[in-house]
């Protein structure tokens, strides 16, 4: 998986493995007597004014940071707040199709509708036209409230992970939330659904799958697909997100999202499933992983 530039890749030791010259600048000119950021995979300097946010992975199978420098003023665009937002605006756009069609018919027929009548034609046959459009607006004006209502629910509802624990549950949230968040960039969502099964720890879950699916498609091309399927192992179980298609060789063409702004779904959701001992395991490949503790 190709990580967003500004977002650093660091050893246990330190050392940074990847990350523009920017970021890499940011954390070369640091004064170590200024502070240090401690995680459970190593402890970084850093300089009074700038702040790293860092979430501990797994990185082609070594144990690693995702570090990401930021001002202090910048802290707040790095939580959960934050990633949800990113998430609603990608499902607002998505949906915003849903809206599209009744809009269009209820136009299509207000015209034929107002020339109907302004052709003065009389007879019966006419009024039946007339009667027929109003029917239509009628019946789309309705289907445009429902999908509206829809919206509103959807965006108010959107990262919040069914109480239940059920697996089953859970994937029918990403799905209903992961096809019209990834609509806008032509990027197909398959999921993979196996036999239902509690897990531990839900909080948050939801938003980090979605967070990490939009960050899978920031690499895909119009037409590609990305397929989440699951596994179950001794005590866990994986979510593994694939990408499928020309995007997996050529330039990504349904990129939409900053830097930083894929850089904040990852890191908050490396926080979310390190919170429930979960961990990533990504890397250079196309595949990302997800591993969680079942319930006893």
């Amino acid at each position: 998986m190709k990580l967003p530039s500004s977002l650093l890749l660091c050893n246990s030791d330190g050392v940074v493995l990847s990350g523009d010259d920017a970021s890499r600048r940011l954390l070369a000119s640091r004064d170590a007597s200024h502070g240090s950021i401690t995680s459970s995979t190593g402890t970084f300097p850093y300089a009074g004014d700038v702040h790293l946010e860092a979430e501990p992975v797994s990185w082609d199978r070594r144990r690693c940071l995702l570090v990401q420098a930021v001002s202090a003023s910048g802290r707040a665009q790095v939580s959960r707040g934050a990633a949800r937002a990113i998430v609603q605006r990608a499902l607002l756009e998505g949906l915003v199709h849903d809206l599209r069609s009744p809009l269009n018919s209820i136009a299509m027929n207000a015209e034929m509708l107002r020339f109907s009548r302004e052709s003065g034609s009389p007879g019966a046959s006419q009024e039946q036209r007339q009667e027929r459009y109003v029917a239509a607006i009628t019946s789309e004006s309705a289907r445009l409230g429902s999908a509206v209502s829809k919206l509103v629910d959807l965006i108010e509802e959107c990262g919040v992970t069914p109480g239940d624990g059920a697996l089953e549950r859970l994937l029918e949230e990403v799905g209903r939330f992961g096809v019209p968040a990834l609509r806008t960039r032509q990027v197909d969502l398959c999921i993979e659904r196996h036999a239902a099964r509690a897990l531990s720890a839900t909080d948050d879950l939801l938003l980090a799958l979605l967070a990490l699916l939009l960050s899978v498609a920031e690499q895909a091309s119009h037409g590609d697909t990305v397929r989440l399927a699951t596994r179950a192992g001794d005590g866990e179980t994986t979510f593994e997100m694939c990408l499928e298609g020309a995007g997996v060789a050529n330039a990504a063409t349904a990129s939409r999202l900053s830097a930083d702004e894929r850089a904040t779904l990852l890191l908050v959701a490396a926080r979310i499933v390190n919170a429930v001992d979960g961990r990533i395991e990504m890397g250079p490949q196309e595949v990302l992983r997800v591993v969680l503790p079942r319930a006893a």
